[in-house]
């Protein structure tokens, strides 16, 4: 009897959401043959509010969600995701049967994305209210991103941000929990930073060349010493936000790995 290949989770970046990864996935779940799944992290998306936001925290959502799988799978993680996917690769292992990162590092968590924004949120709010009500959803998103890159000069940052915009009977509001996040320590979440550990299954690192999360004449032994089997993708002309401006050769580069298996 053929055993099917083990499923894909998906993992999306600070203020991102699954939404921000469904053609991706759709993607790799035709040329894989697999099944695959995007999450909403805490506080994000459409999960539960949460006044605790920490990296162990989302390491127990992941885990969680994990086990009621009942099969080791591929792991894919951006950014905050990506931090989640290393830290349960070091604890758990074996519920992870690839791990693909994605411009993240165990080395270290630079803060300037969630300054950008949460420095904004006063701005971000009263966008909101300056917004019509009696328009589309697409409508209101690019009149968002317009003002949004007045304040922000990452564009798809912009688009990620201008994603999160839904509408209530109240009017509009913002998917991510803005509120608690603004309360998050994150220069106490990036302490915790280089992080300890050594998972020595496959590994898949696709990185931007300019974002500063890896940095290959530094990082690329180090990363070595402690995923014994990683191989490294390196995307040039791309910011943090790869999954946004190279959806293609990111995408082209998981599935090759994956069908390497």
């Amino acid at each position: 009897m053929i055993q099917p290949f083990c499923p894909v989770v998906i993992l999306h970046g600070i203020f991102g959401h699954k939404g921000n990864w469904i053609d991706i996935a759709k993607e790799i779940a035709e040329k894989t043959i697999r099944k695959v799944y995007v999450l909403d992290m805490r506080n994000h998306g459409d999960s539960p509010k949460s006044p605790v936001m920490s990296h162990d925290a989302n390491v127990q959502d992941l885990e969680k969600f994990l086990r009621k799988l009942n099969t080791p799978c591929v792991l894919i993680g951006h950014s905050l995701g990506g931090v989640a996917a290393i830290k349960l690769a070091f604890q758990k292992s074996n519920l992870i049967k690839d791990l693909i990162l994605i411009d993240m590092s165990p080395l270290r968590y630079p803060q300037n994305t969630v300054h950008l924004i949460l420095k904004g949120r006063r701005t971000l709010e009263e966008l909101l209210l300056q917004l019509p009500t009696d328009i589309e959803l697409v409508e209101a998103q690019n009149m968002l991103e317009k003002e949004m890159n007045k304040l922000i000069t990452y564009s798809s940052l912009n688009k990620i941000v201008c994603s999160n915009l839904d509408k209530s009977e109240s009017g509009w509001k913002w998917k991510a929990n803005l509120e608690v996040l603004e309360t998050v320590d994150f220069k106490a979440m990036g302490s915790v930073f280089p992080l300890r550990g050594i998972y020595k299954g496959r590994c898949l690192l696709v990185h931007s060349d300019s974002s500063g999360y890896v940095i290959p004449e530094e990082d690329y032994d180090r990363l070595k010493t402690q995923f014994p089997k990683i191989n490294i993708v390196c995307l040039e002309n791309c910011s943090h936000w790869i999954h946004m401006e190279k959806p293609d050769e990111l995408t082209h580069s998981i599935v090759q790995h994956l069908n390497k298996n």
